[in-house]
């Protein structure tokens, strides 16, 4: 009996899942699409670079500026981006230093007046400390503000140098130089300072302290020589018997008898700031015309007979002799 094998006919050929293929596709660009919408809306909210007003309105830029104003590189450039760009409307400057170097202190004042030259507003808050030239900076700003125990004024210039001579002279070492200009090795620390260096260095830091005392002046349109009557000077007529504050609708200075924020830091405490400003002509013209009535009678050879009083007093305390 022969085997007989009948063939089985081929299976249909399998339908591609084409299907499956385009309901990828669409999930991929759809999701990319939804990405895409996200992205423009977001950026819409917070604004960018140009955009211009964004969709819930321009941006408030904080610049926190913390520490000794030396190397302020980085806060200039901050500022810089603060001036340039289309999204940011205003700027509040956080500060928290204690002051430094003049001529840093001033480049940070040159950045925030050039983001005003822009007709954006800058508001200086002072935190824990904005003392000498970290009030130089907040009196740059259109608008001033500070906690209770904000510890600001100190609007001064001092310049240290050491004399290590009767030290080296002890472990018997000696500096020989070779030098070219009278005052290449004024300051140094070898030998004791001669007259001519010591009255070069005094000229030095009252340029600096005229510097100070005329830009306080001039942001904060108050008398000049009510800002150099130091911190705790008695008023002409005798003691104060009671510290005063001024808190012109939020924009906080101490009383006029104390020359405004050049006055005593003590008259920083009890103070509530309102939500609210006056504009910073309103509020400084207020505290000058309150303390021109009160310090007409103070002239500047008053207020420097003071800082010279003051002077030979901490020349009294140094000098053991």
């Amino acid at each position: 009996m022969t085997d007989y094998h009948q063939a089985l006919p081929a299976p249909p050929p399998r339908k591609e899942r084409k299907g499956w293929l385009f309901l990828l596709i669409l999930i991929v660009v759809g999701g990319l699409g939804l990405a895409a919408f996200l992205g423009f809306f977001v950026f819409s909210i917070f604004g960018g670079e140009g955009s211009g007003v964004g969709l819930f309105g321009d941006r408030v830029a904080v610049v926190e500026i913390e520490g000794t104003l030396l190397d302020v590189d980085d806060w200039v450039d901050l500022l810089k981006e603060c001036e340039n760009s289309d999204s940011i409307a205003a700027v509040v400057v956080n500060i928290n230093s204690p002051g430094g170097g003049i001529a840093p202190t001033q480049l940070v004042c040159n950045a925030i007046q050039r983001i005003q030259d822009e007709g954006k507003p800058v508001v200086a808050f002072m935190n824990s400390v904005a003392a000498s030239g970290g009030y130089y900076v907040a009196s740059a700003a259109d608008e001033i503000y500070a906690m209770p125990g904000t510890l600001t004024g100190s609007i001064g210039v001092y310049m240290q140098l050491m004399n290590l001579s009767e030290l080296l002279e002890k472990i018997g070492v000696e500096f020989d130089f070779v030098k070219k200009g009278a005052f290449k090795t004024a300051g140094d620390y070898s030998r004791d300072m001669k007259p001519y260096e010591r009255e070069m260095f005094n000229a030095v830091v009252n340029d600096y302290y005229e510097q100070f005392l005329e830009a306080v002046a001039k942001n904060r349109r108050q008398n000049k020589v009510s800002i150099a009557r130091g911190w705790n000077e008695p008023l002409p007529g005798g003691p104060v018997s009671k510290t005063e504050m001024a808190d012109l609708g939020g924009i906080v200075y101490p009383s006029p008898a104390w020359g405004g924020l050049g006055g005593s830091p003590i008259a920083s405490t009890g103070v509530i700031l309102s939500a609210t400003s006056a504009t910073k002509e309103e509020a400084v013209a207020a505290d000058v015309e309150a303390a021109t009535s009160e310090t007409d009678s103070i002239s500047d050879a008053t207020a420097e007979t003071a800082d010279d009083k003051a002077d030979e007093a901490d020349e009294d305390k140094v000098d053991p002799m």
